[in-house]
């Protein structure tokens, strides 16, 4: 009896794990230790809590269940059991998908909400959480906003181009209407990307982007087929160093004036001011600024209209940094390479694009064809450039064309 009740004592102040606890016990009972006796008393029943302890953690299926089970665990100290860490896992688990239960509740709501209402924006709104919530597409109330959006989007890009088309036959084509018509584009724009991200079909988008093609378009035509922009380079050091003075000033953004410097036949000093006015104008402005005013050009291209850049000024006036640049500070030519790819990678998903290059020069009334290989005579490289009388266009016999998959090889 004795040494039984010395195990009792030992499970009871080792912590009380169960299996010990169970073996101090079963040592107690087949020692016909009195069951009137305190510390076997004191095991026996916390030996008990355990036990249900254990069979609640191993039964218990909801949030209410595993909350009981726990708590009962904690005070029998089964803590630190495997049992108890499962089941604290999987209340853990309850309660996220719990949580992620109202929330996908209360975006069903929204979406409910915002079909009633019928407008773009509560829609876009509505439709952006659902998917974060990674509901199903499938689902009867995701595709009802859907249906929704896509009635919304239209009705939201027709009213757009009525604005434009309105304003260009009121003839009203100062800066301001000006203004109305790159907003006009540019939400139709950010209509098209919202419909590609809360899931509308490429398929049920080709008559919007129809239209954002002619949106494009009219605002392009209206900044004129032909654009000049001036860039103002600023004074180098060897002007500078030899007494130089810049006479160019910018008044505004589309005006350069230049001061010049006469002297009079009674030899007096006399100066004059000529202003000339440009689309746009760089005194000297940054690559990125400058690019950002041809940008748009890329997405004409793309939408199968000729584009055409060309710098154009005296030896060292800065035209190879406009359009080449350097490494970290690229011009026009190799920024335009990314856009072109940067924006077929956004319409791959409707589009199908090839690209390729030719490189000419124009170099001593010869049209030279800079990629083709010859035996290293001038004249092998020449190519015929000829007026089509019946295409009404400029062609150029034979050029060569390489095929150019991505913006590395073409910049190459």
């Amino acid at each position: 009896l004795g040494e039984a009740r010395a195990h009792l004592q030992e499970a009871l102040d080792s912590g009380a794990s169960f299996q010990r606890l169970e073996s101090a016990v079963g040592m107690a009972e087949r020692a016909r230790l009195p069951s009137a006796d305190e510390l076997f008393q004191k095991a026996r029943e916390l030996l008990g809590q355990k036990r249900e302890a254990l069979r609640m953690l191993n039964s218990a299926i909801n949030e209410k269940e595993l909350n009981a089970a726990l708590d009962l665990a904690r005070r029998a100290g089964m803590a630190d059991t495997p049992e108890y860490r499962d089941a604290k896992d999987q209340l853990q688990r309850a309660k996220e998908t719990q949580k992620r239960t109202q929330h996908m509740e209360r975006a069903r709501a929204e979406l409910e909400r915002a079909i009633r209402l019928g407008k773009k924006e509560p829609l876009e709104r509505a439709l952006r959480e659902a998917r974060l919530l990674n509901m199903d597409p499938a689902e009867r109330i995701f595709k009802m906003a859907i249906s929704k959006l896509r009635e919304a989007m239209e009705e939201h890009v027709r009213r757009l181009v009525r604005k434009v088309v309105l304003a260009l036959k009121e003839g009203t084509l100062d800066k301001r209407r000006m203004d109305d018509m790159e907003e006009a584009k540019e939400e139709l724009v950010s209509a098209l990307k919202a419909a590609k991200e809360v899931g509308v079909e490429s398929a049920d988008l080709q008559e919007l982007e129809k239209l954002r093609k002619r949106v494009h378009n009219i605002v392009e035509d209206l900044k004129g087929s032909i654009r000049v922009f001036c860039r103002v380079r600023p004074l180098s050091k060897a002007e500078t160093s030899r007494g130089d003075e810049n006479v160019v000033r910018q008044p505004d953004p589309m005006t350069v004036e230049v001061l010049e410097k006469k002297t009079t036949l009674e030899g007096k000093l006399r100066t004059e001011m000529h202003t000339f006015h440009y689309d746009a104008v760089f005194a000297p402005g940054t690559q990125d600024a400058i690019f950002a005013d041809c940008r748009e050009l890329v997405q004409s291209a793309l939408d199968g209209y000729n584009v055409t850049i060309f710098a154009y000024g005296q030896t060292g006036a800065g035209k190879t940094h406009t359009m080449s640049g350097q490494p970290g500070n690229e011009g026009i030519a190799p920024s335009t390479i990314d856009e072109i790819f940067a924006v077929m990678e956004l319409n791959k998903s409707r589009m199908r694009y090839s690209v390729s290059c030719s490189i000419a020069e124009l170099y001593c009334n010869n049209f030279i064809d800079l990629l083709r290989k010859s035996s290293g005579k001038q004249q092998d490289l020449s190519v015929d450039v000829k007026w089509d009388q019946e295409a009404k266009e400029v062609v150029v016999e034979g050029l060569s064309e390489e095929a150019c998959a991505t913006a590395k090889a073409l910049r190459a």
